[in-house]
C-alpha cells in the first residue's frame, strides 16, 4: 500500500461521517484554543507557570482521546462530538506514560537540540562584542566564529535527528489504544519497532496532505476541521497496515537488526 491507498481506506471509513469528524475536531481545538488563550492572558504573573502546567494536564488527555475517537470511526464505531473528553480523562495515566516515554526516548536529540542553540548564542554574542572591540583580538573573533559555525552546525543536525526519531514513535497513541493489554512503556517500544524501515513511508503519507492544507488556508482554516479527521484515520490506516491488524492486508515484517 502506498499514500493514496490509505487515503482511500480513510475516506471509506469517514464516508457518511464526515460531518460529526469534523465537529468533533472542531470541539477539540475550540477547548485547546480556549485554554491556551487563558495561559496567554496570565503573562508573566507566577500563576502563569501553574496554567501552562494545567494546559498539559488537560490537552495531553485529550490528544489521546481524539486518537481514541477517530480509531473508533475507523472501527466503524459509535461515537459522539465529546467522546473525545471522557476517552481522554478516563485514560489519564496511560496518555501521560505514553508521553512521557516517548520524551524519554527523545531526550539526546532535545539535549543537543538545547546544547546546540546555547553554543549557537555564545558564539554569535560573543563574535559581535569581539569585533567591535580592537583589531588586536582578531585571533579571538575568529575563535567565536568558529564556535558559532559549529553551533549552527550542531543545531541543524539536531534538529534532522529530532525530526527523524520522532517518526520511531508516531504510532505510539494508537498501539496503546488498540493494545490496553500493553504498557505505556510496551507501547513506545513498538512503535519504534514496527516503524523501523517505515518512517518514510509515514513521512510519505503526511506530506501528501499538503496540498489539502494550502486549499484549507483559503476556507480561513475552517477546512482544517475536516481535514484533521482525514490526516488521522489515513495514519490509523497505516498503522494497522504496518503491524498487521487490518485483516485485508499482509502484514509488514519487522527486520529486528535496524
Amino acid at each position: 500500500m502506498n499514500s493514496s491507498d490509505f487515503r482511500k481506506e480513510a475516506r471509506e471509513k469517514l464516508s457518511g461521517k464526515w460531518g460529526k469528524s469534523a465537529l468533533i475536531a472542531f470541539i477539540y481545538v475550540c477547548i485547546s484554543s480556549i485554554i491556551s488563550l487563558i495561559t496567554q492572558k496570565m503573562g508573566e504573573s507566577p500563576i502563569s507557570i501553574l496554567m501552562l502546567i494545567l494546559e498539559y494536564l488537560i490537552t495531553i488527555p485529550l490528544a489521546y482521546g481524539l486518537t481514541d475517537c477517530y480509531i473508533k470511526i475507523f472501527d466503524n464505531k459509535e461515537v459522539s462530538a465529546f467522546d473525545f473528553i471522557p476517552a481522554g480523562f478516563n485514560n489519564f495515566s496511560r496518555s501521560w506514560g505514553v508521553t512521557l516515554n516517548v520524551l524519554l526516548k527523545m531526550l539526546l536529540p532535545i539535549v543537543l537540540l538545547i546544547l546546540s542553540i546555547i553554543i549557537f548564542i555564545v558564539g554569535g554574542l560573543s563574535t559581535l562584542i569581539f569585533s567591535s572591540a580592537s583589531a588586536s583580538i582578531n585571533n579571538t573573533t575568529s575563535s567565536f566564529g568558529a564556535v558559532f559555525i559549529i553551533g549552527l552546525i550542531l543545531y541543524i543536525a539536531s534538529i534532522v535527528l529530532l525530526i527523524t526519531w520522532s517518526y520511531y514513535y508516531q504510532l505510539s497513541q494508537i498501539i496503546a489504544i488498540d493494545n490496553p493489554d500493553l504498557t505505556t512503556k510496551e507501547a513506545v517500544m513498538k512503535s519504534k519497532e514496527y516503524m523501523t524501515g517505515n518512517r518514510w513511508k509515514l513521512f510519505c503519507l503526511e506530506f501528501s496532505f499538503i496540498g489539502w492544507a494550502f486549499l484549507a488556508v483559503f476556507t480561513f482554516g475552517i477546512g482544517y476541521f475536516w481535514l484533521m479527521p482525514y490526516m488521522l484515520v489515513s495514519q490509523v490506516s497505516f498503522a494497522r497496515f504496518v503491524y498487521g491488524k487490518n485483516k485485508n492486508e499482509t502484514p509488514i515484517e519487522i527486520n529486528e537488526n535496524n
